[in-house]
């Protein structure tokens, strides 16, 4: 009998150092990580040839709990250019993700060459950084009211990303380009994308599809089916899937124009066999955490501010 008292007691203590350990114990959240800026929205940036930079909404990833807002400071060659705040668009509440809308007139127009970095803080914390150059070229074409053209060199040229669609997971592309891409070219590039498996062409765009490069739009964010080769019988290529870039391979994404060949951009990346091996910078954890690149965008048209998977892949 009184074995039978000690071990209920025993169980009761137990039961209770369970549940005060569970009260005590810190509740993974959206804060266990510091806030960071989705890469796409910074992305966003408006920019055109006449050296205009005009801030946008920005996404945040691991958004601190209440109300929150956030400051932008923009330096051109380390010597501060401008500073503005962001607001939260509403309360995220510690939810992971949540917006922050720039001030008004959140903009420089003429940006002079240089080397530039915008950094993002949320809350007091240094969230992302976002770098790139800024050069200036004489315009040649006597019929043109701008006599000079701004370039802008960055992660536009250096990233894109695979996001999949459907039961298939069919493969759809995200990159950016434009008229930035092919001064002094023709006004109306033509550019198609090539995927290559150690070598081989295993898919891309149809042999229908092009994206036109033009003035008109400096930089562009251009999404893509991609497709697999066609056979030259059927009458439309079968898409491109997940499981075709799960092959164990190394892998190349070529920007090509189509009049010419020339290749604007080369992707690579690697696949073990169970997927595409994560680029770093997408790695939890990654340090700086200002260079930290999460692995998810917006979902386009969600009603609930949803956000979906993408794989980032790197420009050489």
């Amino acid at each position: 009998m009184q074995k039978s008292i000690k071990t209920v007691s025993a169980t009761v203590a137990v039961a209770a150092a369970a549940s005060t350990l569970a009260m005590t114990a810190p509740a993974v959240s959206a804060q266990t990580y510091p806030p960071t800026l989705s890469m796409r929205s910074m992305l966003e940036l408006s920019i055109n040839q006449n050296g205009h930079i005009g801030l946008e909404d920005q996404n945040v990833i691991f958004s601190p709990s209440g109300m929150i807002g956030g400051t932008i400071n923009m330096m051109r060659d380390c010597e501060t250019v401008r500073d503005w705040v962001f607001f939260e668009r509403n309360n995220s509440n510690g939810a992971v993700f949540t917006q922050l809308r720039p001030e008004n007139l959140s903009f420089i127009d003429g940006a002079a060459p240089g080397a530039y970095t915008i950094l993002y803080s949320v809350a007091g914390q240094p969230a992302s950084e976002f770098s790139f150059d800024v050069s200036v070229a004489a315009n040649d074409d006597p019929f043109s009211n701008t006599r000079s053209e701004t370039h802008f060199s960055g992660p536009w040229q250096q990233w894109a990303y695979f996001d999949f669609d459907g039961a298939n997971d069919n493969v759809q592309l995200t990159f950016w380009a434009g008229g930035n891409d092919v001064m002094g070219q023709a006004d109306r590039t033509p550019v198609i994308i090539q995927i290559l498996r150690d070598g081989e062409l295993i898919g891309g765009t149809n042999r229908y599809q092009t994206f036109t490069l033009s003035g008109n739009n400096w930089m562009d964010r251009h999404r893509a089916p991609m497709t697999q080769v066609w056979d030259g019988r059927s009458p439309s290529e079968p898409n491109l899937t997940r499981a075709d870039l799960n092959v164990p391979g190394q892998y190349e994404v070529r920007m090509a124009n189509k009049d010419t060949d020339d290749v604007l951009r080369t992707y690579r990346f690697q696949s073990n066999g169970s997927g595409i091996v994560p680029h770093p910078r997408t790695e939890l954890g990654y340090q700086p955490s200002t260079q930290y690149i999460a692995p998810r965008v917006y979902r386009v048209g969600s009603q609930n501010f949803e956000f979906e998977e993408a794989v980032r892949i790197e420009a050489e």
